[in-house]
């Protein structure tokens, strides 16, 4: 349960009578939330995707996105070049082993 939900059900009993105690604890949990949620907000403005409209018509963020991706599909065509090579050899491999099969009648 948030700390909205217990505040909510404890205020039903608040009223001119309502013990200190029981307000000043409901005021640390409004503070505590109030808080958490700042907290979430600044993360959330860290996500790429907040206010992606007005970052993609800044140049230089788009620039830096560009810059990330060629480095990317380098990479990967780097990993691509290094797989192929791989699968060439074991066919060449293979190859051989199959115009040479193994003798398994020789005991």
């Amino acid at each position: 349960m948030g700390h909205l939900a217990r505040c909510d059900a404890g205020e039903a009993g608040l009223g001119d009578h309502s013990p200190v105690s029981l307000i000043q604890w409901l005021t640390r949990q409004l503070k505590a939330t109030a808080q958490a949620t700042k907290n979430e907000m600044r993360n959330k403005r860290r996500d790429p995707a907040w206010d992606y409209e007005t970052r993609i018509r800044n140049p230089r963020y788009v620039h830096d996105v560009k810059t990330d991706l060629q480095g990317m599909v380098v990479n990967l065509q780097w990993s691509l070049d290094e797989i192929e090579g791989e699968l060439a050899r074991l066919a060449r491999l293979a190859g051989r082993k199959a115009k040479h099969p193994a003798r398994t009648d020789w005991m």
